[in-house]
């Protein structure tokens, strides 16, 4: 094997490195939902919980974190959800995402085929490393592209719920400091 750089190697180098950073970045925004997309607890105990959670979300690689995601982020929309008795002081947050089952059920293959896509490059791309054959590296940037186009409406999918959850964070942020808040949580007590 040469060390010598070509222009393609470089462009095979940078593509690879793209498509890596792609999927370290599914990765956190899958952390990130993850360690909030449910949380309770009281007062005293509620961000030692979220803590606690992000802590246990963070040790864990891409296989579980899309299960996780799979089965508890994403549900169907005609699914029951069970209500639990909670003391009168409990904080509880979640958010999920419903569609239909077929809506579901899409979404979870696309998890499925990202994972494996992740999974091709990091332990499979090797033998297209050939940085002497041309031929052989234009192949690996045709793959690098096509993989990239397959993966990136997952990324669409996950940055764009980070932002809605950070977006809805801050209306929950502001309302708790309002006017508003503070007499629905007066008359919340009275009743």
């Amino acid at each position: 094997m040469t060390t010598d750089r070509t222009q393609i190697s470089d462009e095979v180098l940078r593509r690879l490195g793209r498509n890596l950073i792609i999927f370290q970045q599914i990765e956190h925004f899958l952390k990130l939902l993850l360690a909030n997309h449910r949380n309770a607890g009281t007062p005293e105990n509620y961000a030692t919980n979220l803590h606690a959670q992000t802590k246990c979300v963070n040790k864990k690689m891409l296989g579980h974190l899309v299960e996780k995601y799979g089965h508890e982020v994403l549900q169907d929309a005609g699914a029951e959800l069970p209500e639990e008795e909670r003391p009168a002081d409990w904080f509880a947050f979640s958010f999920r995402i419903s569609g239909d089952a077929e809506f579901v059920e899409s979404m979870r293959r696309d998890l499925k085929l990202m994972t494996d896509e992740r999974n091709d490059l990091v332990h499979h791309f090797l033998p297209r490393w050939q940085p002497d054959n041309e031929e052989v590296l234009n192949e690996a940037l045709s793959y690098l592209d096509a993989q990239r186009e397959r993966v990136q409406p997952m990324h669409d999918h996950l940055r764009l719920t980070v932002q809605h959850l950070k977006d809805s964070a801050m209306s929950l942020a502001e309302f708790i400091s309002s006017s508003e808040y503070e007499k629905q949580a007066d008359l919340m007590w009275l009743q």
